[in-house]
C-alpha cells in the first residue's frame, strides 16, 4: 500500500516545479496526480519533465503507467520499452511490459519479460502464474493474430446497435471488469466517459465482493437516477470473462424498457460462441498494472530515494 500523501510535501513539489521547470520534483508530483485520477495533468507534467530529463527511467515508467490507465496501450508499451532500453534491470517496467504483452496475446514476448521478472523475484506468485499462462499459449502455437478478443467482440456490434435503437439510450459502454472500454455507442457532454467506465466497473466489483461476504453472487443489475439523468448497469458474458454494460438515458425511455431490451441483449450475447478468444484468466492481470507494480522497488517506487 502506498503511504498517505503529505499535503505540505505536495505543495513544496508544486513550488519547486513552478520555480524551476528542470526540477526532478515533477516525478513524485505527477505520481500524486496519477493517484488522484488526474491523468491528463499527470501526463503533461511527465512529458514536460522528460523534455529536460529524457533518461529518467522512472519517469518513462510512470508515463507508461499513465497511458495504460488512460487506455492508450501502444503508447504505454512504447514508454515501458524506452525505460527498459535505458535500464534493462528496471523491474517495474519489466513486469508491466510482460503483462501488456499478455493482453496483446504476444505470448513469446510475455514469456521473455516475465521470465526475467521471475528470475529477479522468484517468490512473486502473480508473476509465476502469468509466466505459466504465457508458456502454455506459446507452446500451443497461439498467436496475436486472428481470433483476438477485440475481433471477437465485433460479434457484439449488431446486438448493441439494436439495444441502443430499441431501448432509446443516449450512451452505452461495454467494459471489461477492469473498466477498460471495449465498445461504445453515443456520447454525453455531462459525463467523463473514462471515469464513468471505471466507476461502473468498481461498483460491479464492490457489489460482488459485498455479496460474497453474504454467500451470494452479487447484484445482477443496478439502476440509479431520475428524469434526464439515469444510469443502468448489468453484466454480459464475454470472451475473457464477464463484461459490464453501462448506459445513460433520460425521459425519452423508461427503466422498464431498458431492462426488457437488456434481457434480450444478454440472451443474444449468451448465445455467441467465443471460440479462439483470449484465455479467461488473462483479465486478472489488468489490475496488476494499477496495484501490483509497486512491489519491485518497495511500497512507492516512484518517489525518489534519499
Amino acid at each position: 500500500m502506498s503511504p498517505p500523501i503529505d499535503a505540505a510535501q505536495v505543495r513544496r513539489w508544486q513550488e519547486e516545479v513552478a520555480k524551476d521547470p528542470g526540477s526532478t520534483s515533477f516525478l513524485p508530483l505527477a505520481e500524486v496526480y496519477r493517484r488522484e485520477g488526474r491523468l491528463e495533468v499527470a501526463r503533461r507534467l511527465c512529458v514536460r519533465g522528460l523534455e529536460r530529463h529524457p533518461e529518467q527511467v522512472d519517469a518513462h515508467f510512470l508515463l507508461g503507467r499513465i497511458y495504460r490507465e488512460s487506455g492508450e496501450m501502444e503508447k504505454a508499451f512504447d514508454e515501458l520499452d524506452i525505460a527498459l532500453s535505458l535500464d534493462p534491470e528496471h523491474q517495474p517496467s519489466r513486469r508491466a511490459i510482460g503483462y501488456l504483452s499478455l493482453e496483446r496475446r504476444d505470448w513469446s514476448a510475455a514469456a521473455r519479460h516475465l521470465q526475467e521478472a521471475a528470475r529477479h523475484d522468484p517468490r512473486d506468485d502473480r508473476v509465476a502464474s502469468a509466466l505459466a499462462l504465457a508458456h502454455r499459449h506459446a507452446r500451443s502455437g497461439s498467436t496475436a493474430g486472428g481470433g483476438t478478443a477485440e475481433e471477437l467482440l465485433k460479434s457484439l456490434d449488431p446486438a448493441l446497435d439494436h439495444f441502443v435503437r430499441e431501448a432509446r439510450v443516449r450512451l452505452l459502454l461495454v467494459t471489461e471488469g477492469s473498466g477498460k472500454i471495449v465498445a461504445q455507442r453515443g456520447f454525453s457532454r455531462e459525463l467523463d466517459i473514462a471515469a464513468f467506465a471505471t466507476l461502473g466497473a468498481g461498483i460491479q466489483s464492490a457489489s460482488r465482493a459485498l455479496a460474497g461476504m453474504l454467500g451470494q453472487s452479487g447484484f445482477e443489475q443496478l439502476y440509479q437516477g431520475v428524469g434526464e439523468h439515469q444510469i443502468f448497469l448489468g453484466p454480459l458474458p464475454g470472451p475473457t470473462g464477464e463484461l459490464i454494460l453501462l448506459t445513460s438515458f433520460g425521459e425519452e425511455t423508461t427503466i422498464g424498457l431498458v431492462r426488457v431490451h437488456f434481457a434480450d441483449l444478454a440472451r443474444t450475447v449468451g448465445a455467441i460462441e467465443w471460440s479462439g478468444g483470449a484465455p479467461p484468466t488473462a483479465g486478472r492481470f489488468e489490475a496488476e498494472l494499477n496495484a501490483g507494480l509497486d512491489r519491485a522497488r518497495g511500497a512507492d517506487p516512484l518517489t525518489p530515494e534519499g
